[in-house]
């Protein structure tokens, strides 16, 4: 097992366990404020920080998995053998975003360091740190994509060229012969 299976492993396993607390701690505060009539005042906070962590590690796993939702329309009007080249482009714009993130990041860091938070008095920067953690994530997902010819670039293009679930299917209109439905007939 190499080095970043291990840390892909890590980071799926800290996603499972944010959710869970998410959840724990989400299901305590509605039992709290509305069965024993005193409500948290730490668990808004705190589910907040954890949605935080959640979106940004996510974002890196669903980059991974080829699940983030893209616009195909360029895509599929260039021909086929076009298409491994846009999904380079594509991440290299990605990865140009994200660099400039992670440049950034340091100042950002430095700044929030010095604010607390409301209630539960952490310093902000453990909650800013998610932004350029996922960055730095997603960023050796694409270079690895590139390095990798058996691993699946982030931004390769996929054509699908049957209907999936998520396409309508094409309607015919009724027939003479069809039937209309009960609340349809006069």
């Amino acid at each position: 097992m190499t080095v970043w299976s291990w840390v892909e492993k890590l980071v799926l396993a800290v996603i499972v366990m944010l959710m869970s607390v998410l959840v724990l701690v989400t299901s305590y505060q509605v039992f709290s404020r509305y069965v024993l009539n005193h409500p948290l005042r730490w668990s808004e906070e705190l589910s907040r920080y954890l949605l935080v962590w959640i979106v940004f590690l996510g974002a890196w796993a669903a980059l991974k998995e080829g699940r983030h939702l893209g616009m195909d329309i360029l895509s599929r009007r260039i021909p086929p053998q076009w298409r491994p080249r846009l999904g380079v482009f594509v991440d290299a714009v990605v990865l140009a975003f994200l660099v400039a993130v992670l440049s950034i990041a340091p100042e950002i860091l430095e700044i929030t360091s010095r604010q607390r938070s409301a209630v539960l008095r952490v310093p902000m920067s453990l909650v800013y740190l998610a932004f350029p953690v996922g960055a730095a994530l997603m960023s050796v997902e694409i270079v690895l994509g590139w390095l990798n010819p058996q691993r699946a670039s982030p931004g390769q293009v996929h054509i699908e060229t049957q209907p999936t679930a998520t396409t309508a299917p094409e309607l015919e209109p009724p027939g003479p012969d069809t039937v209309a439905p009960e609340g349809d007939r006069k």
